[in-house]
């Protein structure tokens, strides 16, 4: 898992409604192994016709 906050700290005062609280940008967590089985699902829908060919049966 990667945990990769971007910044964090707190925010200015001119902001409104967020003004002067703590604020972490990119606070959650990636899984790589999640990213993984995504991608490859991705790549067996798009790649279909390639990874499964249809087999023609000679009667």
């Amino acid at each position: 898992m990667l945990y990769l906050p971007i910044w964090e700290g707190n925010l200015p005062e001119w902001i409104p409604y967020w003004g002067g609280r703590y604020f972490m940008f990119f606070e959650p967590v990636f899984n790589i192994a999640d990213v993984a089985i995504s991608i490859g699902f991705a790549i067996l829908i798009l790649f279909n016709n390639k990874a499964f060919p249809k087999t023609l049966e000679n009667d």
